[in-house]
């Protein structure tokens, strides 16, 4: 019986000249019974990457010198670039015609046409590997006959038809998710059939929703994962070995929409000593390993934000319930304590599983308003204002120091929405940067590094969050475009 790897070996020989289905059959010496296994086997090595099938039915081996595979990212014009991982390679221009109706970020095997000397070499895409998206996006144009779906992104560059419409209460100018089932090629253009229809595009909330789904973002829970976080979200809080911190005087800040609320902050003094806690959800105590909310959350990878709403990684139960750190309610926590010295160092600290009450749920506005001297504010939340006072104070010893130390500082713009009844925007502001968002933000960083350093010495294994050392030709395109700028940087 003929054997998939005997057919690699044909191809990978340095003898091998590229040659037609029929002829690798003769070649092999394949009995007729075995013609189809045999197409199965090539359909196989394509598919991998491992050879091409050139548009004349030609098998090539594929030589590491001519093909190279990327993703491919298609221009609106037609034209698109294969985006090449390694340093080695720049990106490859791939012209219109040569780019094998491939769509946006689809995988793709490229054949080297043309050496540049300058930017970018050209290249035609001789096979598609992997398509990034089966479903796609778009609003319907719909005639007597026929239904189009258009692509919102412009990036894609065909229509496709759908099928089986008759019947269907399609209407223009609908928004639509369609399956594609058939690709285009040089012969037919693309064909599918609609999966959903999100609403007319002038719709409420149509807008955002065609975003998730072009994306490919997982908005619903399965109803295994809903019972199982109604479920453990019953648990209730015992200390079981864990540090009892409910007696501290602990508190939130975080936006004033927020309804996650995942860290909280206590600060004492001793001496002239500062003792910060910074306590953080456990999750874990919740969403177990290899359960399906956490198998869940690893096809999610993240919680996604929009200017309106979040597509969260956990249902809400556990996101906004359990797991969030909601005022006057014992939680599971995670609690960092260090001892900061005046001089912004941390001379001890420990790291304990916790059980907590947040005290106070504040908020950046009112934080910052209570440190500018506002009265009112400073006497509703007076056994907490001395509290905010060092916390400040602490602040600003750990930000000199950092500055001290070399650190950049990203000051750039945020956009903040605002929407109306109907949820149209009605203003972009700019969100403002306040003392309360700089005493968080240096309380989470020390924090960060204390648990890193933690973890580096007693070698534990871990995920670190870092950038990698750039190349030398990173090092120099840097150069040259500070040079251009009038600055100069040292060897």
């Amino acid at each position: 019986m003929i054997d998939k790897n005997i057919v690699i070996e044909f191809l990978n020989n340095k003898n091998y000249t590229p040659m037609k289905f029929k002829d690798i059959a003769i070649s092999l010496n394949v009995p007729d019974d075995e013609l189809l296994l045999l197409g199965k086997y090539l359909d196989e090595i394509v598919y991998s990457g491992l050879a091409v099938k050139e548009r004349n039915g030609v098998y090539v081996s594929v030589d590491s010198d001519k093909y190279i595979s990327g993703v491919f990212a298609k221009m609106q014009k037609g034209y698109g670039f294969l985006r090449v991982d390694d340093d080695k390679n720049n990106d490859i221009f791939i012209p219109p015609e040569e780019t094998l109706y491939a769509a946006n970020g689809d995988k793709v095997l490229v054949e080297i046409t043309n050496k540049s000397s300058g930017l970018s070499d050209e290249g035609r895409i001789v096979q598609i590997l992997k398509r990034e998206n089966e479903t796609i996006v778009g609003k319907l144009h719909v005639n007597k006959n026929t239904v189009f779906l258009m692509p919102l992104d412009r990036h894609i560059g065909f229509d496709v038809y759908i099928k089986n419409h008759k019947g269907k209460k399609y209407k223009n100018g609908m928004i639509a998710v369609a399956k594609v089932t058939k690709w285009p090629d040089d012969k037919k253009g693309a064909a599918g059939e609609i999966t959903e229809l999100l609403g007319m595009f002038y719709d409420k909330g149509v807008d955002v929703m065609s975003v998730i789904k072009s994306q490919g973002i997982r908005c619903e829970f399965s109803n295994s994962c809903l019972n199982e976080a109604a479920e453990v979200s019953k648990k209730q809080i015992k200390l079981d070995g864990r540090k009892d911190y409910r007696e501290k005087l602990i508190i939130t800040i975080d936006g004033d929409d927020a309804k996650d609320l995942d860290d909280a902050i206590s600060l004492e003094t001793e001496g002239d000593n500062f003792k910060l806690g910074v306590h953080i959800a456990d999750v874990s105590e919740y969403v177990r390993e290899n359960s399906k909310l956490d198998k869940e959350a690893l096809k999610r990878g993240t919680s996604v934000y929009f200017a309106d709403r979040v597509v969260p990684m956990l249902p809400e139960r556990i996101s906004n319930g359990c797991c969030s750190l909601n005022p006057n309610q014992e939680k599971y926590g995670l609690s960092v304590i260090m001892t900061i010295n005046k001089k912004g160092e941390v001379t001890s600290y420990e790291i304990n599983k916790s059980v907590i009450i947040s005290d106070f749920r504040m908020t950046y506005n009112k934080v910052t308003q209570i440190l500018n001297g506002d009265e009112k504010l400073s006497n509703e939340y007076n056994k907490i204002t001395p509290m905010l006072k060092d916390m400040q104070e602490l602040a600003d010893i750990l930000n000199k120091k950092r500055v001290a130390r070399g650190c950049v500082n990203f000051e750039l713009p945020e956009a903040r929405f605002e929407f109306d009844a109907d949820g149209k925007v009605i203003d972009i502001k700019n969100r403002e940067y306040t003392i309360a968002n700089s005493i968080i933000e240096e309380f989470m960083l020390i924090c960060n590094e204390t648990v890193a350093e933690h973890v580096f010495w007693n070698e534990i294994p871990s995920v670190y969050r870092i950038h990698e050392t750039p190349t030398e030709e990173k090092i120099n395109r840097f150069k040259i475009m500070l040079s251009a700028l009038g600055y100069s940087m040292k060897n």
